[in-house]
């Protein structure tokens, strides 16, 4: 068998059957990582956008621990390089299924509607208006000047609010494609994934421009 690919057929130093389990349940080797495996199922979480970010939290802790390659290091070669790997899916698994928008766009990827990431299919010219009039704002805002970071404060919590509006809206239409199976409510989440996307950037420049304030 080759040792690189995780099958049903058996680990792939004892031969015992698997149960798709990164630890054989007979002799405890690493198994190789499946390279098809979505990362909702490496935490073996459903396709769902709404996601208790506790338990994402603690079966990314108790993986950690589990497969972490210091626990290894005294294994072969082969083995530690699986441990390796392992951890590597993980951190990629957990880093995009903790954060609403990378989340969101999995699911579109899952779902066959990958987001553009750009946002260069949004058409609506109000919305894109309204984008570089903050944008606009934010960058007249001297950092140095009284009452800046006051300014800044409240400019960051109308967005924040923003933001959780467009990810509880993301959610309702991620529940209902799901439920429903209507392509219509995926378009939705993709509209709104790429909309939420411009917020993360005006965040972004929010934060650069709140670090010239000391």
């Amino acid at each position: 068998m080759d040792a690189n690919r995780k099958t049903c057929q058996g680990c792939w130093t004892c031969r015992a059957l698997l149960d798709q389990k990164p630890l054989c349940p007979s002799c405890g080797a690493v198994q190789p990582p499946n390279p098809e495996e979505d990362f909702f199922h490496v935490f073996g979480l459903d396709h769902l956008f709404d996601v208790d970010a506790t338990v994402l939290e603690q079966v990314y802790q108790e993986r950690q621990r589990q497969l972490h390659p210091d626990r290894f290091a005294g294994r072969p070669e082969t083995e530690r390089r699986f441990s390796v790997e392992q951890a590597a899916q993980i951190n990629a698994a957990y880093q995009t299924l903790r954060s609403p928008f990378t989340r969101a766009a999995y699911l579109l990827k899952l779902a066959g509607r990958p987001a553009s990431g750009d946002g260069g299919s949004i058409k609506d010219p109000a919305f894109l208006m309204e984008i570089m009039e903050l944008r606009e704002e934010l960058d007249a805002i001297d950092p140095h000047s009284r009452g800046a970071e006051e300014r800044l404060r409240r400019m960051r919590k109308a967005m924040e609010d923003r933001m959780s509006g467009e990810i509880s809206a993301i959610g309702a239409a991620f529940r209902d494609y799901f439920a429903e199976g209507d392509p219509q409510r995926l378009n939705d989440a993709g509209k709104r994934v790429e909309r939420l996307n411009y917020y993360r950037r005006y965040l972004e420049e929010l934060d650069r421009k709140e670090e010239e304030l000391y």
